[in-house]
């Protein structure tokens, strides 16, 4: 999918600040993956980003596709925002097929250190957790929030406007 195109099925949906935010996050799309089109082009591989209707703070990816909640697109601020998608795009770089404690902190690790790359600071977004449930399926906040500040995170020779 080209960028032109990801941003086209997200806009409909987020702000504008939220499509650069998840640009930004997806800007080099999965390593090692590169989309081979018909008129001889390439384009790196990118999930695409949709909104569902939910009162509740909730991402989720599922194979190429990501989905956030209403709640998620309105009730979360920029660090918290791109931390909770660079999450759900871990998953989808990581090929997780199902929610296990191992591929969260997976999936946390790789995140923050997505998030940190394009700009953004994991330490400002960690209150995201605060939606988050422990469970089956997701570790407790307290080791989520460790796994998430562990991860290194270098800013990036250059600053992105906010």
């Amino acid at each position: 999918m080209s960028l032109a195109a990801f941003l086209l099925s997200a806009v409909l949906a987020l702000s504008p600040q939220q499509v650069e935010v998840a640009a930004r996050i997806t800007a080099d799309g999965q390593p090692e993956c590169t989309l081979y089109l018909p008129d001889q082009t390439s384009l790196p591989c990118r999930p695409v980003i949709t909104v569902i209707a939910g009162a509740r703070v909730i991402g989720h990816s599922s194979g190429e596709v990501i989905r956030l909640t209403g709640a998620a697109v309105r009730r979360l601020n920029r660090d918290e925002f791109a931390l909770l998608v660079a999450h759900e795009v871990a998953h989808y770089y990581l090929g997780h097929t199902a929610s296990t404690p191992a591929a969260e902190l997976a999936a946390d690790r790789l995140g923050a250190a997505l998030a940190c790359r394009a700009g953004f600071s994991p330490a400002a977004g960690i209150s995201v957790l605060r939606f988050a449930a422990a469970g089956r399926t997701h570790p407790r906040r307290d080791v989520r929030r460790m796994a998430i500040l562990a991860a290194p995170c270098r800013v990036p020779a250059v600053t992105f406007a906010r």
